[in-house]
């Protein structure tokens, strides 16, 4: 096996290194991962330059991620709980201290309406 671009410029093989071992390839899994998730492309014409371990390491980060992709969708659809949940990854978790906040409100609106205090 030959280290395509990928392989050595993530550092993690050296250009004349023969045999890749399964850390190397786990370490390259994610980095194909990350670069997939932080919305990188693969261009055919970087295709075309990767070896066949490359494609794969490739093909299975991409499955990866669409399976994430798919599971999150479907909890999201369970309800506004879950796609809070779901949004945590991406808005630190605003919507779920958001969600929180306005259960409280409603709450308190509630206990003083039975109150028949008006809030203002």
């Amino acid at each position: 096996m030959t280290p395509d671009l990928f392989m050595v410029q993530s550092g993690i093989l050296q250009m004349e290194q023969e045999e890749i071992t399964t850390e190397q390839k786990s370490l390259l899994f994610k980095d194909a991962y990350l670069y997939l998730k932080a919305g990188g492309v693969i261009t055919r014409d970087f295709w075309v330059q990767l070896n066949q371990i490359s494609k794969l390491i490739f093909a299975e980060a991409n499955n990866q991620l669409q399976t994430e992709r798919a599971v999150a969708i479907g909890m999201s659809s369970q309800g506004i709980a879950q796609a809070a949940e779901v949004m945590a990854e991406a808005d630190g978790g605003d919507a779920k201290i958001q969600l929180v906040l306005d259960g409280m409100m409603n709450r308190i609106q509630d206990r003083l309406s039975k109150q028949e205090i008006k809030v203002s």
